[in-house]
């Protein structure tokens, strides 16, 4: 009986282990998102007229995209969230380094 009840208690460690972790990135991916946003404002001022539905469009994949990433932890998610950004793979990849989505990149 003890053992099982020490079962449960790693277990449930676990769980809330996980879960902390989760919320976390989930934390991450909402300030990449306000960065992310800040930027495009920023730039609207700056250079070309961005109007409001695009840049929420733009908001839309990159939220997506980001998920997937947490979700699927793949390679080919990150290729493509560049692609869609328009930018190198690199450069997403150090921004996700930057605030502790991913670790390490896969070759």
């Amino acid at each position: 009986m003890s053992n099982f009840v020490q079962k449960k208690s790693i277990s449930g460690e676990f769980y809330c282990t996980t879960l902390l972790n989760k919320n976390l990135q989930l934390k991450h991916i909402e300030f990449f998102l306000r960065f992310t946003t800040t930027m495009l404002y920023r730039k609207q001022d700056a250079e070309i007229a961005l109007d409001a539905s695009k840049i929420s469009i733009l908001m839309l994949k990159i939220h997506k995209a980001l998920e997937a990433l947490v979700h699927e932890d793949s390679c080919e998610t990150l290729a493509e969230l560049a692609e869609s950004l328009g930018v190198d793979h690199t450069t997403v990849s150090k921004r996700l380094k930057a605030i502790g989505i991913i670790k390490k990149q896969c070759h």
